[in-house]
This record gives C-alpha cells, structure tokens and sequence, in this order.
C-alpha cells in the first residue's frame, strides 16, 4: 500500500501472545498447519527465507522460549488422535493435542485437600512422551 508521498508502508507483521499476556512477539509469519505435509511446508519456507523456526504448543509457557522474529509455527489446529490400540492401552497423536482432549475432566478435589496441590490435570494419563 502506498502513502501520498508515493512511499510504500512496510506490511505489519503479526502479533503473538502467550496466554497470561506477558510474552509477546511480531514474527515474520504465524503458520497453523493442521496435517504433516502443511508442517513440513512451513519449515521448508522458513530455510528458503534464511528465517530461524520456532514452535509454539497452548502458549503456556512463561518464558520467552517461543519468542521469534522469523517464522512461529503455532500447533493449535495441530491436535487430532491419529491411532488408539485399546490392547496396548496406547494412543498416538499429533504434537499439539491438548491434555484435556485426551481425558475426561477431573472430579473436583476432596475437601481436605489443600487446594495448592490439585492442579486438575487428568488423572487417567500414566505418560505422555
């Protein structure tokens, strides 16, 4: 888009927060690949721009380890089981699958349980890895 000097405007870059809001970044692009092949696409057009890669899963963290000025691949539509064998008691599933897509939600915690100790993760999930 061109000024009324004849001057173009730099395009605005997107805007990335983590969930609490106190990290922040403008990548050079936000990608949301929802299959394998969109994913590899993404990674394959950050090497041919010289840009530097990074992955952000729910945005839980609060550090800045997402934090980029190159190309952030955002997981969220990254999420679907791709395989349960109820004989192994195993499932596989794509990288940015939320825990809570995974197990029905926890009971409340007892009443004498000291409410620090209960985060609400679910309980059935012996290991994810």
């Amino acid at each position: 888009m061109a000024t009324q000097t004849g001057r173009r405007r730099p395009k605005q870059r997107p805007r990335w927060r983590n969930w609490a809001r106190n990290q922040e970044c403008a990548p050079a692009a936000i990608e949301h690949p929802s299959a394998e092949e969109e994913l590899v696409a993404a990674v394959r057009k950050a090497i041919d721009r010289g840009q530097r890669v990074k992955v952000a899963g729910s945005g839980h963290s609060f550090t800045a380890i997402a934090l980029t000025d190159g190309r952030l691949i955002s997981l969220e539509n990254y999420g679907r089981v791709l395989s349960a064998d109820r004989e192994k008691l195993q499932i596989t599933v794509q990288a940015g699958i939320r825990l809570s897509k995974l197990s029905p939600a926890p009971s409340p915690p007892p009443r004498t349980a000291p409410a620090a100790t209960w985060a609400g993760w679910p309980r059935r999930l012996p290991a994810c890895a």
